[in-house]
């Protein structure tokens, strides 16, 4: 049988040694989580931070009713914005209005700037010149050079039909075709619905 007092001192070593142990082990484990927390809390500040991958000027549309998400997944189809969770955060914290229409994004801007610009309903302008006297099916290549992605195609559509010109405030009078050497392209004659109102009245007739 041991002494009594060489017990207690066993004891006491015994505790000695686990709270040391535990010591260490609660200081690792705190330096571990402080180093994770500060990794994690850079990482996201750089995300934050980042800017917009576009390295021109970008002109998209936002749909009427777009939510951020729906926002995010623009952004992203048109390479500009490909981080939509960090655009997504943002937009709820600061509780964002993004507003549809018309946006030029310039390159590189911050995440900041490009919230700011879709909230704020300033479309974007672009200023076409066509020479007098140009034909319908030649405009498109002038407002190429302003809006690349118009299809001419779809353009000379609409031109030529008659739906489409009465939703815009017009009737179509008569269409006319002209051949010359060089084309043959259909031109139609429209006019304003008040100035074909006020041609009935005179007794010119109905439109066709």
């Amino acid at each position: 049988m041991y002494p009594k007092y060489i017990l207690y001192f066993a004891l006491v070593a015994n505790f000695f040694i686990k709270f040391l142990f535990m010591k260490k082990f609660f200081a690792f484990l705190t330096f571990f989580l402080v180093l994770f927390g500060l990794f994690g809390f850079f990482h996201i500040k750089s995300r934050f931070e980042a800017v917009s991958q576009n390295k021109e000027i970008i002109l998209l549309e936002l749909p009427k009713g777009s939510s951020p998400k729906n926002v995010s997944k623009i952004l992203h189809q048109n390479n500009v914005w490909n981080d939509s969770d960090i655009f997504n955060l943002h937009c709820r914290l600061k509780k964002c209005a993004l507003k549809a229409g018309w946006y030029e994004i310039p390159p590189h801007i911050s995440l900041e700037e490009l919230v700011a610009l879709l909230s704020s309903g300033k479309n974007a302008v672009r200023k076409v010149t066509i020479p007098e006297g140009r034909a319908s099916w030649e405009i498109p290549n002038y407002l190429q050079k302003a809006f690349p992605k118009i299809d001419s195609a779809k353009w000379n559509a609409l031109v030529h039909d008659k739906n489409f010109a009465n939703t815009m405030g017009f009737w179509v009078k008569q269409a006319l075709w002209k051949k010359n050497a060089s084309f043959s392209k259909p031109q139609v004659s429209m006019m304003p619905k008040e100035e074909e109102t006020e041609g009935q009245t005179k007794g010119e007739g109905s439109p066709r």
